[in-house]
């Protein structure tokens, strides 16, 4: 089954609206990363924090590792000044690239001039 990486910006939209889908390919296993994971919680208020944990543990979760880590710092490198790449876009990246999976996002912007990348 092909694993693809979800942006926190889709798991929002899937939260607030779980109708709504973003379109990605047949027979996939959606994935976060510990970074989506920590910045949809953040965005969570007290109230909300078990029920938004049940919906983040409907995901496969992706632990960053050396890996990871090596190459959001090569991005980081390239994409920064030029780009304005921050850290956690730099790090859902590097998951997609370190593990050759491809990113759903509805913010393609922060992530088009990185090569390699496949947005859905």
């Amino acid at each position: 089954m092909k694993r693809i990486l979800l942006d926190t910006t889709v798991l929002v939209v899937n939260w607030r609206h779980p109708g709504v889908q973003a379109s990605q390919p047949a027979e996939t296993t959606n994935c976060i990363n510990s970074i989506t994971y920590i910045e949809f919680l953040q965005g969570a208020n007290k109230r909300q924090i078990a029920d938004a944990k049940a919906f983040l543990n409907t995901f496969e979760h992706i632990r960053l590792d050396a890996k990871i880590s090596d190459k959001a710092i090569e991005l980081i490198e390239i994409h920064s000044d030029r780009d304005g790449l921050r850290l956690a876009d730099a790090l859902i990246a590097a998951t997609c690239l370190s593990l050759d999976l491809e990113l759903v996002t509805y913010n393609r912007r922060h992530f088009k001039k990185i090569a390699n990348l496949k947005l859905i």
